[in-house]
Formats: structure tokens, sequence, C-alpha cells
């Protein structure tokens, strides 16, 4: 590699390390209720895919434990910090809250 490949890509990895960086401040400095209603409107977007993927009614144990999953597997890394540093957050009352969220949606839109 040329000296100029070096520094595209010593630029490259400095640059990546800066947007980490700073997405992790963003994320320390939000209080812990926008913590959770950052976590809460993603889990939205999961709750939907659940109630889509698991149509039958009173199967809510199921759709959760999908949600759940869902996040531990699919969720972007910095949902999972976030998480992280929320203490008093818990998924399950998160994906209830984001559930509420969709059903009020889903009535005001049926009205």
């Amino acid at each position: 590699m040329d000296w100029l490949s070096w520094v595209l890509l010593i630029a490259a990895v400095v640059i990546g390390c800066g947007v980490i960086a700073w997405k992790i401040v963003q994320v320390i400095r939000m209080t812990p209720e926008e913590r959770k209603e950052t976590v809460k409107k993603w889990l939205v977007s999961a709750v939907v895919a659940a109630e889509a993927a698991i149509k039958e009614s009173g199967a809510g144990k199921e759709k959760s434990e999908m949600v759940i999953n869902y996040f531990k597997e699919k969720a972007p890394f910095i949902y999972k910090i976030i998480m992280r540093f929320t203490k008093d957050a818990d998924l399950q009352d998160l994906i209830n809250k984001a559930l509420e969220m969709v059903k009020e949606n889903f009535e005001s839109k049926s009205e």
C-alpha cells in the first residue's frame, strides 16, 4: 500500500471512532426518560412485526417473547447501550408501553 492509502485508512478509522464517541456522549447526556422513550420508539416497530407474525388473539406472551428475542438479536448496538445506561428500565415494561402506543395509534386511525 502506498502512503495515500494509509492516510485514507487512518482518517477513516479516526472518523469512525469519533462518530462512535459522539453517539456515546449523546446517550450519556440523555435523561433516563429520554433514553426510555428512544428505546420505546424502536420497540414499537418490533411490536408491530410481532403482531403481524402472530395474528391470533390471546398470544400476548408469545408476542412479548418474540419482541424480546428480536431486541436481543436485531437491535442496533446503540439501543443496547441505552438500556445499559438506563438503570431502572425494564425491557418488558417498555414493551408493554410500546404495545399500548401501537393500540392507541390503531384505535385513533380506525375511528
